[in-house]
């Protein structure tokens, strides 16, 4: 079965330079990727049909974590037609410390191609006093692990329940709820992500590369994560917070640079 993105508008020709045009592109193929991932995840129940790892490529590429292939299985046919039953992938079993792919205030540990689809793992830090952009996904169900220092969750947005989780907590953080987590201490905080989906890792990526409010937005929506920017003054003001993860602060002003804003 293939899924058409919408076809987008050309680019008009000489109203850029070389540098804005290539943003521009980058841009557009996240969101056309980001279309197609949303009929791809209708059509398989959520699963990749392609057979495909997260980093882009056919179903006979690389991990992009590893480097290890991750072939593609039997055909199984749903009700919306036929999608690749994954195979159990072979290769790296350990990794190491300082391996993995960076993708700014993240590092990809383990892609979703290694793991059948069904989840990737990524180990991530919050700066002191560093609050995460309150999101909600429609696609990703995510768990945390805290491996140093303590954070502080929100579920259910302005009203919702507070938590702390401290060192060694586990946290889950299920699809359709809003949530965001900070850190109020002065040391930095290290945790371990498990994601849903194979959407979550090419969102990650495209936004550790954006530049501003509107295309760090556009990027999210595509993959199915709806950012609650309206709420971040509230937020630092009544946790006592000073810093954006992944957005540089001018007094009353944040401009999103993209980087570490999954999660």
């Amino acid at each position: 079965m293939i899924i058409k993105p919408t076809k987008m508008p050309p680019i008009p020709a000489g109203d850029m330079d070389a540098p804005a045009l290539a943003r521009e592109i980058k841009r557009r193929d996240a969101l056309m990727f980001g279309a197609a991932a949303f009929g791809l995840l209708a059509a398989c129940g959520g699963d990749d049909p392609t057979g495909s790892d997260t980093s882009g490529g056919s179903s006979s590429d690389t991990d992009g974590s590893t480097g290890n292939t991750n072939p593609t299985g039997t055909t199984t046919t749903t009700s919306t037609g036929e999608c690749p039953e994954p195979a159990p992938t072979t290769g790296q079993y350990v990794f190491a410390p300082g391996e993995g792919e960076n993708l700014g205030h993240a590092t990809l540990k383990v892609a979703t191609g290694r793991m059948s689809q069904n989840f990737g793992m990524m180990e991530a830090t919050v700066g002191p006093g560093c609050l995460l952009v309150p999101h909600t996904h429609e696609l990703d169900d995510q768990a945390v692990y805290v491996i140093e220092g303590d954070l502080t969750f929100e579920f259910g947005g302005d009203g919702g329940e507070v938590v702390d989780a401290p060192e060694g907590s586990y946290v889950i953080k299920p699809r359709g709820i809003s949530h965001s987590f900070w850190n109020s201490s002065n040391s930095t905080v290290r945790y371990i992500e498990l994601s849903t989906r194979w959407t979550f890792e090419p969102m990650v990526r495209e936004l550790d590369g954006a530049e501003g409010l509107m295309e760090t937005n556009e990027i999210a929506e595509a993959y199915g994560v709806t950012m609650h920017y309206d709420r971040i003054p509230q937020m630092l003001i009544r946790y006592g917070l000073t810093c954006v993860q992944g957005m540089e602060m001018d007094g009353p002003n944040w401009v999103p640079d993209g980087s570490g804003l999954g999660g």
